[in-house]
């Protein structure tokens, strides 16, 4: 929604969506409220965010262009009308983030042998995953909403709290099925922490799902228009002004090490690995990942539901803990010797 104030001549206002809205002009009225029509983009069903009951429609846009104005015109002959929904700004002001940077800055304290530094934002990091939750957490939902004084749930609200590890083990299932309800809702920036929270909560094949995905709001989508990197935005129907040259979106890049894989270091410089593949229903699967300390190699290969093959190749300087997590009881051979699957 918009307000202006020209002349008494008729207008046409184009916005950034490209849609022409017509002013009818009456004498001696100089203020007019232009409302925005529906457009499918921010009202489809699955593709756009669903705003909660009692908002009216809304439409985001970055300028407005008029044409066949007669006089002059200023910003000031223009207002952006906004809608605000209240909650406690000064109650919810944390985020998801702050629980993990402090796990990070105690361990920094670790390396420099401050104990008693360490031991203070390991408590930190606990009471920010305990605001999280008394706070933000729907036990009748079973998940987390956007702020204090709200009850909508994003999935942004639920896919941070599952990158952070922050969700309670009994509530991932509730907070995981909420976030598989609402797709690719998010950025491609965004799709980081919703690979990064799928892979922490076990679900392989939703993740591999999104993955190989080939709709609008996929990397393959990117590929199919043409780009040669990753794009800033899903499609030009979402953000017609994209650049078509941005790293953040290349999140296949690294999600298909650390988390179809599961290949990260257990200590600085990969002195120790860990490897626990997720690989969802993949029958095959190859790959390389160069560490400092040299190349992990690693090979898969579906025969049939009694017998899968891993061969994993690493630098002779490393040490690496291989792990599966599989629902029921099977039998491990390395190398060709049967050994305990605890």
């Amino acid at each position: 929604m918009a307000n202006t104030s020209i002349g008494n001549r008729q207008k046409r206002v184009l916005f950034a969506i490209r849609k022409l809205i017509n002013v009818p002009l009456k004498a001696g009225q100089s203020n007019y409220q232009l409302s925005i029509r529906p457009d499918m983009r921010n009202t489809l069903p699955e593709k756009a965010t669903p705003l909660p009951d009692g908002f009216p429609f809304l439409m985001p846009f970055r300028y407005v262009e008029v044409d066949g104005a007669q006089e002059m015109l200023v910003s000031d002959n223009f207002t952006q009308r906004a809608y605000f929904s209240y909650w406690q700004n000064n109650t919810s002001s944390f985020t998801s983030s702050n629980n993990q940077n402090m796990k990070i800055m105690a361990e920094f304290a670790q390396l420099l042998d401050k104990s008693s530094e360490a031991s203070q934002f390991e408590l930190r990091a606990l009471k920010a995953k305990k605001a999280v939750n008394d706070k933000m957490f729907d036990k009748d939902r079973g998940v987390y909403i956007d702020g204090i004084g709200t009850d909508h749930a994003a999935l942004h609200a639920n896919m941070l709290p599952l990158a952070f590890k922050l969700v309670p083990e009994q509530h991932i299932a509730s907070v995981l099925a909420h976030v598989q309800s609402r797709g690719m809702a998010c950025s491609v920036y965004g799709s980081q922490y919703l690979m990064d929270g799928l892979y922490n909560a076990g679900a392989e094949d939703y993740a591999l799902s999104l993955l190989t995905d080939t709709s609008d709001r996929s990397w393959f989508n990117m590929i199919r228009i043409g780009s040669t990197i990753t794009l800033e935005s899903w499609d030009l129907k979402y953000k017609n002004n994209l650049n078509w040259n941005h790293a953040w979106g290349a999140v296949p890049a690294n999600v298909i090490t650390r988390g179809l894989w599961g290949i990260q270091p257990k200590t600085s410089g990969f002195g120790i690995a860990t490897i626990k593949p997720q690989l969802g229903n993949l029958k095959n699967s190859t790959i390389k990942e160069p560490t400092i300390k040299g190349i992990i190699h690693g090979r898969f290969k579906y025969i049939d539901q009694k017998l899968e093959v891993y061969h994993i190749k690493i630098p002779a300087n490393m040490v690496a803990e291989f792990e599966l997590d599989y629902k029921q009881e099977i039998e491990v051979l390395l190398n060709r010797e049967k050994v305990s699957n605890k």
